[in-house]
């Protein structure tokens, strides 16, 4: 609309963008949590990150209630310290949203997700089991959803020693070549994997003695090969065995036995156990992380 006066001309345009103020404090988080700032996007209630990685506006500050000496952003094989509990691994419920179709080009989204269970299934030495399910109470629901983003699919990081509980594929690939091998990368995401196509070093984190510090043949890199299945590396077995391994020795302890202060546990018979010690505080505010020390501090 332009206004009578010549001099003076006002413009008013409908349907312009406006680019959402992230709050500095949100992006120290994310720094902390050494994920790559510069790809975040505002997506309202979430922040979305490196092209599939989803972070909750409401729980962001709860991905950082974990001691210091826990606050390592990527621990173990391109993985960040927030794993999922040794109990809920041996047993991870999937289920298929009604909003992916039973016929037509998307259902193929169906059979992409029993492909990835079966793969996930197949790595054995490894406490961890995905189960599929119909029951509306399973831990992770793949949905479907339509962005104009690039990202094939996208979810969250585990939160309170849980799995993410959602996967969200987008409609607009419904026929994309490389939908099991999407599933499986975000299957990682779920349970604590980050992506293995950057240096963690870059980015505060470590990886698993013995493995590299970047994998592009790895089920959590952009550049593998997703024709083949199961798309696992030969370092993800590793890693995934080491993280999650079939017989894990771990400290559990449960929250009634502290009160606010800090506490230095310390394990007599860490020499049995020369990979590691995974340490657990249950029903607390702190995730499950490891440590090659035989002594752990605990905040609270």
């Amino acid at each position: 609309l332009f206004s009578s006066c010549q001099d003076e001309v006002e413009i008013y345009e409908e349907n312009v963008p406006v680019k959402a103020i992230i709050p500095e404090e949100d992006k120290a988080i994310i720094e902390q949590l050494g994920l790559d700032l510069s790809t975040l996007v505002d997506k309202g209630d979430d922040y979305q990150l490196e092209g599939d990685i989803m972070l909750s506006k409401e729980h962001l500050r709860e991905y950082l209630n974990e001691p210091e000496e826990g606050k390592t952003t990527k621990q173990g094989y391109i993985s960040n310290t927030r794993l999922i509990s040794i109990p809920k691994s041996r047993n991870i419920t999937v289920r298929i949203d009604p909003a992916i179709p039973t016929s037509g080009s998307a259902s193929i989204w169906r059979q992409a997700v029993i492909d990835a269970v079966n793969a996930w299934n197949s790595i054995g030495l490894t406490c961890l089991k995905f189960t599929y399910t119909t029951a509306s109470s399973a831990d992770i629901t793949v949905t479907r959803e339509y962005s104009s983003d690039n990202a094939i699919a996208w979810t969250w990081l585990p939160n309170y020693q849980k799995p993410s509980n959602k996967i969200v594929v987008n409609s607009r690939y419904d026929n994309y070549e490389y939908q099991a091998n999407t599933l499986i990368h975000e299957m990682g995401h779920s349970i604590g994997l980050l992506h293995s196509h950057v240096t963690p070093a870059t980015e505060g984190g470590i990886v698993v003695p013995g493995t590299p510090n970047i994998d592009d043949s790895s089920i959590m890199s952009y550049n593998r090969d997703r024709t083949l299945l199961p798309g696992f590396s030969k370092y993800d077995l590793f890693a995934i065995r080491y993280l999650y391994p079939s017989k894990l020795p771990y400290i559990n302890v449960k929250e009634k036995s502290f009160s606010s202060g800090r506490y230095t546990l310390t394990l007599m018979n860490h020499n049995d156990f020369p990979g590691g010690i995974r340490w657990e505080l249950e029903n607390a505010k702190m995730t499950s992380y490891f440590s090659t020390s035989h002594d752990i501090e605990i905040l609270r």
